[in-house]
């Protein structure tokens, strides 16, 4: 029973059914020729490449990018999986896992250069089943999801290796891992377990960086302008649909932009722009009308390169602070959220909500669409649960 499968029906696979899949997983499969690069499939079991493809496609992609005329730095970045070529330094955020919004503080970050960063976990994508979260990543020796560690991040000088390490050592335990590394002074990983303990290899202090980030900037308020309650946060929750093809065309993820304005129609902060190239932004209409032209002039600079496990369909959450893009507090008041959803051979949806920011709890549910399965905006104090 797959994972999806077994969400969908709402029990976990048998004893017995484990075992079957575990002894299915050990046979061999395929009969590999390197010389005459052929292959012999012996059966039927279906296989997977997911992230060894993919590391193994933007490994080519930046390679290919590299030898083109005049580039002396290439980054490609496929769902949080980087490759980082030249001798130009590439600052990655690596995302918390324990982390209630999307847009929280980064856990840590990094610095590389002609190497690869891969970041495998549970906490974007698995499957809930009896109201308990599974990690997709199986460990083949039981059958059972991985659970112990949530996020491993590898930094290697291949992609493809890079990418099968960082999710083997979801299922491997410490030991292991320690063995596994313990001749590669080219990889570095930081480990995250189940109950927030940071694992570091002695050769990820040589990535890691130290930021000074600014505290908040308190303005003087005149008595008649009150600025934002501190013991107070925003908490947009949306969740992405999960649409399948009906006409045959590929169902792309959709960009997604959710950004607050003031009363005079003024941005005053950018939560989440998630969007894979910048040729594709004017497709966010009206984030691109009220924020275009400032991404134009350098502020793009302030989206950092996050590696951080693959986004899918499913649910989100985002927190605002009160405070501008400059990190200074806005004044206490009316400001308008934005939720705007574009999706190539999708739809294309805008929620707009005014609310009233001045220290009185208040959450709103905003009308569903096609691309967005339910949405909402939660004004509350700092710590309340958001279960």
């Amino acid at each position: 029973m797959s994972g999806k499968k077994a969400a969908a029906e709402n029990h976990l696979p048998s004893t017995e059914a484990l075992k079957h899949a575990v002894t299915l997983v050990k046979q061999r499969h395929y009969i590999l020729n390197e010389q005459d690069k052929t292959v012999t499939r012996l059966d039927d079991a279906p296989l997977a490449l997911n992230s060894f493809a993919k590391s193994y496609i933007i490994n080519k992609a930046a390679e290919k990018a590299a030898q083109s005329p005049g580039i002396e730095n290439v980054v490609v970045n496929i769902g949080g999986d980087m490759v980082i070529k030249g001798n130009q330094p590439e600052a990655v955020e690596i995302a918390n896992p324990k982390a209630d919004a999307e847009n929280d503080a980064a856990l840590t970050t990094i610095k590389v250069s002609n190497m690869a960063v891969a970041t495998s976990g549970n906490y974007r994508r698995g499957f809930n089943v009896n109201g308990k979260w599974y990690s997709h990543i199986v460990d083949p020796r039981t059958g059972k999801p991985a659970s112990e560690i949530i996020s491993a991040t590898v930094i290697g000088p291949d992609a493809s290796e890079a990418g099968a390490l960082a999710t083997s050592f979801n299922v491997l335990s410490i030991a292991e891992i320690e063995a596994l590394t313990a001749t590669r002074n080219d990889i570095a990983y930081l480990l995250i377990t189940k109950d927030g303990k940071e694992i570091r290899s002695k050769e990820w202090a040589n990535y890691e960086v130290a930021l000074n980030k600014p505290a908040a900037v308190l303005e003087k308020a005149s008595k008649a302008d009150k600025l934002w309650n501190t013991k107070y946060e925003l908490v947009v929750n949306l969740e992405i649909a999960n649409i399948e093809s009906t006409d045959g065309k590929r169902v792309r993820r959709p960009f997604v932009a959710v950004w607050i304005e003031d009363a005079a129609k003024t941005p005053v902060r950018n939560l989440a722009i998630w969007y894979n190239k910048p040729r594709w932004l004017p497709d966010l209409k009206s984030w691109n009308r009220a924020n275009g032209d400032e991404f134009k002039k350098g502020a793009e600079g302030k989206l950092s390169s996050t590696s951080s496990a693959t986004r899918g369909p499913g649910k989100y959450s985002l927190s605002w602070d009160g405070k501008d893009d400059s990190g200074k507090l806005v004044k206490a008041g009316i400001y308008t959220v934005f939720i705007e959803v574009a999706r190539e051979h999708g739809t294309y949806q805008v929620i707009a909500k005014e609310m009233k920011f001045t220290g009185s709890a208040q959450k709103v549910e905003l009308t569903p669409n096609t691309e967005l399965t339910s949405a909402s905006l939660d004004y509350r104090k700092i710590g309340t649960s958001k279960k």
